[in-house]
């Protein structure tokens, strides 16, 4: 979240979004450290959540920086199937929570100390209170290229629409 000037709604959604974390306890979903809001001299508020340091940074800059440093380090295919089933059984855990990411991406998956990848960056996550599926009433901002096709046209998303998208281009031969 940009950390300049709030709308009320944005403070809102931020303290939501904190509120759906607060609660997770899992090796693959990062977790909720803190919450806090400073007052500037503005008196602007400015919220801020409190995450674990994660020094090895998402899963998409890992990615990039194996293939384009000098020497460009391979990943064996073992640690990248492992790195999905991380990935998996995060959302298996928000899924299980009835909450629905609506962002998964690898930008959205962070490596702990061990390697572990867990899922962060709930801005867009929501609960679902009731029945198993979530049906956005406003046009928000989506990142419409990781967007389930039914979930665009109908704006309803499940937590089957949370991971099971087609890929952006079609593997090659099909």
């Amino acid at each position: 979240m940009k950390l300049d000037n709030f709308s009320q709604r944005e403070i809102e959604e931020f303290l939501s979004e904190a509120a759906c974390m607060k609660d997770f306890d899992h090796p693959n979903v990062i977790k909720l450290l803190g919450v806090c809001i400073e007052l500037s001299s503005q008196r602007v508020p400015k919220p801020m959540v409190i995450l674990p340091f994660m020094k090895y940074g998402d899963l998409h800059s890992f990615l990039l920086r194996s293939r384009l440093e000098m020497a460009p380090q391979f990943v064996p295919l073992q640690t990248l199937v492992k790195f999905m089933v991380d990935i998996a059984l995060g959302m298996e855990y928000l899924s299980s929570r009835h909450f629905l990411h609506r962002d998964l991406a690898a930008r959205n998956c962070m490596f702990r100390d061990d390697m572990t990848v867990c899922v962060a960056d709930f801005g867009l996550s929501k609960k679902i209170y009731s029945g198993d599926y979530y049906r956005q009433g406003r046009i928000a901002k989506m990142p419409v290229k990781w967007i389930a096709i039914e979930s665009l046209a109908d704006r309803v998303y499940t937590t089957k629409s949370d991971v099971v998208r087609p890929p952006p281009h079609p593997p090659p031969g099909t």
